[in-house]
């Protein structure tokens, strides 16, 4: 895709582009069979496609125009986003519930990529900077099932250590998805001393610093519900959703042990996603 920089055409740029007052808000409140309806629940989360068709990455809706991911989804080549997504198998998702009544959501919006846009100091090896933006060709038509999460600027919404997070996905990695239904778990975040500990013992060249994060699961299985790219998130006092975290890479292989999940820390990087949004 062209490069066409924005000339001065006196265009809101940077954190007006940001919607700190709508963003964050997802509907909770119905139960569906004893199990939390899923539709609507997560509506800010992406699903990036690659020049193949293949599911690649996740990712998150962050103004109408703008996916947040992780800069190491490049490499899969991704030419579309698919917001408002809850089963991947299904073409309209509802909730059913238990009087039978049903709330379906309007149908996934597929978006082209208009701009991959990774961090310039990203490393693969170092796995660092680890954070990318992509830039939708027209702007998200946002709805129940389509809004944006918070970014954590300002006081109000940045906790400066939660400890419980939600990550959500449906396990998206490079060679496949784990569930075809949005999954979500609850994970704790690790001490970054810890974490290094862990990964000197499978990697001595990576070494975590605060531009990251780790989290873990209280089972096997919590660590696979994230997308690579997806978020790490925690519910702020003023009960919006702001997004902690990017899923960046796991210690070990899904499912295999607990060992904790390392994410890309968002509030480092504010400065970046707010000079690269335009």
């Amino acid at each position: 895709p062209m490069n066409v920089a924005a000339g001065n055409s006196g265009r809101p740029t940077g954190m007006k582009l940001l919607d700190m007052t709508s963003c964050g808000k997802h509907t909770k409140d119905r139960i569906a069979y004893g199990k939390n309806a899923k539709v609507f629940e997560y509506p800010w989360m992406a699903v990036l496609i690659g020049l193949d068709g293949q599911l690649a990455c996740g990712g998150t809706l962050i103004s109408e125009s703008y996916v947040l991911t992780a800069a190491h989804c490049k490499r899969q080549s991704i030419t579309t986003v698919r917001l408002g997504e809850n089963d991947i198998n299904k073409e309209i998702d509802c909730n059913v519930y238990a009087d039978e009544e049903d709330d379906c959501a309007d149908p996934p919006q597929e978006i082209a990529v208009a701009e991959f846009i990774a961090h310039k100091l990203y490393s693969p090896s170092k796995r660092k900077n680890d954070i990318a933006l992509i830039r939708l060709a027209s702007p998200a038509k946002l709805s129940h099932s389509v809004k944006t999460v918070c970014l954590p600027i300002g006081s109000m919404l940045r906790n400066p250590e939660p400890k419980d997070m939600i990550i959500s996905g449906w396990g998206l990695t490079e060679n496949n998805y784990i569930s075809n239904i949005l999954q979500y778990a609850k994970v704790s975040t690790v001490p970054l001393d810890e974490c290094n500990r862990q990964l000197s013992l499978l990697d001595n060249t990576i070494k975590l610093d605060g531009s990251q994060v780790c989290a873990s699961g209280k089972n096997k299985v919590d660590n696979c519900a994230g997308d690579s790219g997806g978020p790490l998130q925690y519910t702020s006092l003023q009960s919006t959703i702001v997004q902690y975290g990017i899923v960046s890479f796991g210690l070990n292989s899904c499912g295999v042990t607990s060992s904790p999940g390392v994410y890309t820390k968002v509030s480092h990087y504010i400065d970046w996603i707010v000079a690269n949004l335009k």
